[in-house]
């Protein structure tokens, strides 16, 4: 299974790595949501974890709305700090398939990857 993790702060993606590690996983890292979106259309993942606050021009919800536009179906876990119904509904609308939010444990991770592997 192939992941790409679209994250600004080193200490997430080191975080979110290391938890991935206990499994068969290729995790490749991306900073901004411009290499993301060119690694995404590269690379074609199985799973697309993402930030939706980057410390870029474009947000992780902008990001995801280009790439549902660009007919990317790839499963999108958005990861965020914000549990509000509000930022819930406008991630569904945007085109995210599901939510991790920070802090999580290792469990929620592996849950949301095990769901979404056997879906693919």
């Amino acid at each position: 299974m192939k992941v790409v993790y679209i994250e600004d702060n080193a200490n997430n993606q080191r975080l979110l790595c290391r938890m991935l590690s206990k499994r068969n996983i290729e995790i490749e890292l991306y900073d901004n949501a411009e290499d993301g979106y060119t690694a995404i259309h590269e690379s074609q993942p199985d799973l697309i974890f993402m930030d939706v606050h980057l410390k870029t021009k474009t947000s992780g919800l902008d990001l995801v709305r280009q790439l549902r536009h660009d007919g990317v179906d790839t499963p999108i876990i958005l990861v965020t700090i914000f549990n509000m119904m509000a930022d819930k509904k406008r991630a569904l609308e945007a085109g995210c398939n599901d939510f991790l939010m920070k802090p999580f444990e290792m469990a929620q991770l592996l849950n949301l990857v095990d769901q979404y592997a056997a879906a693919s």
